[in-house]
């Protein structure tokens, strides 16, 4: 019996697979740190601009494809888990010729890139979000460490 997290992910899986094609996930990465620039705006308490640390310590993601196609399944700091793709979102993605994957993950109001190294000794994604028209507006650059599940080819 599939429980949890691990029936999102299956779900999310078959939501990719359509006839004829098979979803994998190539990484599973964990709880992210990295610096935030935040702005005055929206719910953001903040009266002048202003870097600070950030994290996300309760929060993960897994990258999964579909032949060409690429989503993000994604628990946030709020416990929510979901597919990127189901929350609203379209993606691009590439491969290089290490395996290497870059994937970029376009919401209306938030633009988010990730570059997987999964050719690295020890994987690890660093990711950007832009914020720009949000309840906290901020752009933030971080880095989690990953689990490399399957290597790509480059396609």
């Amino acid at each position: 019996m599939i429980t949890g997290k691990r029936w999102l992910v299956a779900a999310a899986l078959s939501v990719l697979a359509a006839p004829g094609a098979s979803a994998e996930v190539l990484a599973i990465c964990r709880a992210s740190k990295g610096w935030a620039y935040y702005v005055p705006g929206g719910a953001s308490p903040i009266k002048s601009p202003e870097w600070t640390e950030d994290s996300i310590d309760s929060g993960g993601f897994q990258l999964i494809r579909s032949d060409d196609d690429y989503d993000l399944v994604f628990t946030d700091a709020t416990q929510r888990t979901m597919s990127a793709k189901a929350d609203g979102a379209s993606t691009i993605g590439t491969v290089t010729e290490a395996g290497d994957v870059m994937l970029m993950v376009l919401y209306p109001k938030l633009v988010e890139t990730y570059v997987f190294w999964l050719s690295l000794p020890e994987p690890v994604v660093s990711f950007s979000q832009a914020k720009f028209a949000s309840l906290i507006p901020k752009h933030s650059l971080m880095v989690a460490p990953c689990r490399a599940v399957n290597r790509p080819n480059n396609k």
